[in-house]
């Protein structure tokens, strides 16, 4: 699939040729068709969108893992974002998914990008980087996390989230 500078696009496909969900945030107006194991989904994209301010959002990424954050009263900024990852590029995910605090992240023509980074101990690191899209009371994008352990590769792993306001 190929759309113009995309923010975002998930996919949920489930039984064979039956219900299928597709989320996809882009800059401007953008059409297009996504293949999924179920079938074929066609969708229409849309730029993003100032968020309601004074608002709570919560969501999930990938697998079931947590997103909660809170957006400004005046709808300029993401604060209080924590995220719940745990890449497997380099090993079996933790029992429990290490989460991540982000700064303050400015929202510019309904988006927001940030990265934050934590180690380990004194042998792992994680970066950990967000990008979003919000349309209307929904927030959708990616979240990568690029994991450095002594004496394994790098390596970058991401999925993409939804949260909704609450």
């Amino acid at each position: 699939m190929a759309w113009a500078t995309p923010s975002s696009c998930t996919a949920t496909c489930r039984g064979h040729r039956s219900l299928a969900r597709l989320s996809c945030f882009a800059a401007g107006n953008v059409a297009g068709t996504g293949l999924c194991n179920s079938g074929v989904v066609t969708f229409v994209t849309q730029s993003g969108s100032a968020p309601p301010g004074d608002t709570a959002y919560s969501g999930t990424i990938g697998p079931g893992y947590l997103i909660t954050f809170d957006v400004s009263p005046h709808a300029t900024t993401v604060d209080d974002l924590v995220v719940a990852f745990d890449e497997t590029c380099n090993g079996s995910p933790s029992v429990v998914a290490p989460t991540f605090r982000f700064k303050t992240l400015v929202i510019t023509s309904g988006e927001f990008t940030g990265t934050t980074s934590e180690t380990f101990g004194p042998t792992v690191s994680d970066t950990v980087r967000i990008d979003g899209t919000f349309s209307g009371g929904v927030a959708a994008g990616q979240v990568s996390d690029t994991s450095r352990i002594t004496s394994l590769p790098t390596c970058t792993q991401a999925s993409a989230f939804v949260a909704t306001a609450s």
